[in-house]
Order: C-alpha cells, then sequence, then structure tokens
C-alpha cells in the first residue's frame, strides 16, 4: 500500500521543517511556493489532500481553492489564511486554519481527511 500523498503550497509551509516532520513518517510530502507549479503537480501526481497557504484575501491565492475544485471536486483542502477564514469556506475549502497555525491540531487533522479517503 502506498503512502497517501499531500501537496503543500505556500511559502511559509513549505519551510516549516516541524510540520513536514510530523507529516512526513506516513505521507508522501509534494512542497511548492510557487502557486502557478499547482494545478501540473496535481496532474502529475496522485495528490490526497492539498494543503494552501494564503498570504491574505486580497490576493488570488484565494481564488486557487476554487479553481482546484472545479478540476477536482472530491480533492480536500485545508486552506491556512491569516485574515478570512469564512472566504477560504466560501471559496469551497475542506477546512481552514488561521495564522498563526496550530501544528498539532493541523496534522490531526491532515491525517484525519486523509483517512477517509
Amino acid at each position: 500500500m502506498t503512502n497517501p500523498c499531500v501537496l503543500i503550497a505556500g511559502p511559509n509551509l513549505t519551510t516549516d521543517l516541524i510540520l513536514m516532520k510530523q507529516l512526513g513518517e506516513d505521507v508522501t510530502l509534494l512542497k511548492t511556493h510557487d502557486y502557478s507549479k499547482v494545478f501540473s503537480m496535481l496532474k502529475e501526481w496522485s495528490v490526497d489532500l492539498l494543503l494552501l497557504e494564503v498570504r491574505d484575501s486580497k490576493t488570488t491565492d484565494i481564488s486557487l481553492v476554487s479553481k482546484v475544485k472545479k478540476t477536482s471536486p472530491d480533492l480536500p483542502i485545508i486552506v491556512i489564511n491569516g485574515d478570512d477564514i469564512a472566504g477560504a469556506f466560501a471559496q469551497g475549502a475542506t477546512d481552514a486554519f488561521p495564522k498563526p497555525y496550530d501544528r498539532e491540531l493541523l496534522v490531526e487533522r491532515v491525517l484525519a481527511l486523509l483517512k477517509q479517503r
């Protein structure tokens, strides 16, 4: 049985080494700080969950959620957003966490969503 695959996108999430270590034991991690690579990575890999850091709701980062949902409607998306949790849900996020995020709770939520797949 292969490990579930999580795509992590965002400038700070991809450098959180503690988060990577906590997730990485039983999960294959793909990382990009470049939002323009998200779709090509989703096509190339069999991704089970997208963990997306949104810089703020005024950027186009948040619109990635609805764009991904159009092409991958069943893909769970967890958004880390500093200022607009409700906006993340409105775009179609499965779950959302404010910044700064609770690392342990985030890891538990990722693992719980992966078990449901």
